[in-house]
C-alpha cells in the first residue's frame, strides 16, 4: 500500500517546475488520487482525520494571533499613555523653566535696582559730607567714583570710623519667600537674621 503523504510530496516537488504538458499530466494525477480516495474505505477516515487535525491546527493559529494582536494593541495603548505622559511633563517642565527663569529675571532686576539705591545714597552722603568740609572742589564725580570711607577719614578730619554691624542674631518665623510666593500653610521656616 501506497502512503498518502509520500504521493503529495511527489506531487509536489513535480508542480514546481511545470510545463504545459506537465500541467495536463498533474490533473490527471490530481483526479486519479481523488478517485482513489473516494474508491477507498480505508483511505476516507485517514484523510478525514488529517483533514480534522489541520484544522484544529488552523484554529490554534488563529487563536494565537488573535491573543497576539490583542496584547499588541494593549502595548500600543499603554505607549500612547507613556507618550502623552511624558508630553504633559515636558510642558510642565516647559512651563515651570518660564517661571524660574521669569523670576530669576525679576529677582536680578530688584537686586540691580537695590544697588542702585545703595550707590545713589552713597553718593549723595559722600557729596555732602565733602560738601559741608568745602572739598567739593577737589573731586569731579563726571570722571571719578566717589571717595571710599578711608578716603573720606583721610580727607575730613574727625570722621568716625565705619561702624561694625552688630553680632545679635533674632529668630524670626518667615511666612514667605523674598519673592513674595506664600508658603503651604502649616509650614514654616525660621532663619537668623542679624538685627
Amino acid at each position: 500500500m501506497v502512503d498518502h503523504d509520500d504521493e503529495h510530496d511527489e506531487f509536489a516537488e513535480e508542480l514546481v517546475d511545470l510545463t504545459s504538458d506537465r500541467i495536463v499530466n498533474a490533473v490527471d494525477r490530481i483526479a486519479d488520487a481523488i478517485c482513489r480516495i473516494a474508491l477507498s474505505p480505508k483511505a476516507i477516515p485517514s484523510a478525514q482525520k488529517k483533514l480534522d487535525k489541520l484544522e484544529r491546527k488552523q484554529a490554534a493559529i488563529a487563536k494565537e494571533n488573535a491573543e497576539r494582536e490583542a496584547a499588541f494593541d494593549g502595548r500600543e495603548t499603554e505607549l500612547a499613555q507613556c507618550t502623552a505622559a511624558i508630553a504633559a511633563r515636558e510642558v510642565a517642565l516647559e512651563e515651570r523653566e518660564a517661571s524660574l527663569a521669569s523670576s530669576l529675571a525679576d529677582a536680578h532686576n530688584e537686586l540691580y535696582q537695590h544697588h542702585a539705591r545703595v550707590d545713589q545714597a552713597h553718593r549723595q552722603l559722600v557729596h555732602r559730607i565733602m560738601s559741608t568740609a568745602g572739598i567739593l572742589g577737589d573731586w569731579n564725580f563726571q570722571l571719578q567714583d566717589p571717595p571710599s570711607w578711608s578716603q573720606l577719614q583721610k580727607m575730613v578730619a574727625g570722621l568716625p570710623d565705619d561702624p561694625t554691624p552688630a553680632a545679635e542674631v533674632v529668630s524670626r518665623e518667615t511666612r514667605e519667600d523674598w519673592t513674595g510666593h506664600t508658603f503651604i500653610a502649616g509650614s514654616s521656616l525660621t532663619r537668623s537674621v542679624p538685627s
